[in-house]
């Protein structure tokens, strides 16, 4: 799920099945009208925690990683969904773009891993890449 719009879709597939990644469904938001543009990135964050946990409620026997960076609410929404989910999420991985937030992303990430979920902040891929296997998401 992202708050990035339709249009990615073909390439979110294409990049998936290059990558050998298992299928998935993508849940994308539609396009944003000419007056929205001066919000992108601010718009669909809100409703992001209800859709994730609905998927939750609707597959209570799947495992997921969350995948996003902390230049919004990614941290914050995660790390309440692993409070009421922690069962249900294998991972959270969080890219380190805001250097800024890097701190208050840390101390999210701490309470993510209390409750026995796997949780990395990164700035370079190979460094997530490197907890994936460590934690035995991949070879």
């Amino acid at each position: 799920m992202s708050s990035s719009e339709w249009n990615l879709y073909d390439y979110l597939v294409e990049t998936f099945k290059f990558n050998k990644l298992p299928d998935g469904a993508f849940l994308l938001n539609t396009l944003k009208r000419w007056k929205d543009l001066i919000k992108t990135g601010k718009t669909g964050h809100e409703g992001k925690l209800l859709r994730v946990m609905r998927i939750l409620d609707a597959f209570p026997n799947q495992k997921f990683v969350f995948f996003g960076d902390n230049s919004q609410q990614d941290p914050e929404i995660y790390s309440s969904i692993v409070e009421k989910y922690p069962k249900n999420i294998e991972a959270v991985y969080i890219r380190n773009i805001r250097p800024e937030k890097e701190a208050e992303t840390k101390v999210l990430l701490k309470k993510v891993e209390d409750k026995g979920v796997g949780a990395c902040l990164f700035n370079r891929s190979e460094e997530a890449i490197e907890h994936s296997k460590s934690i035995g998401l991949i070879q």
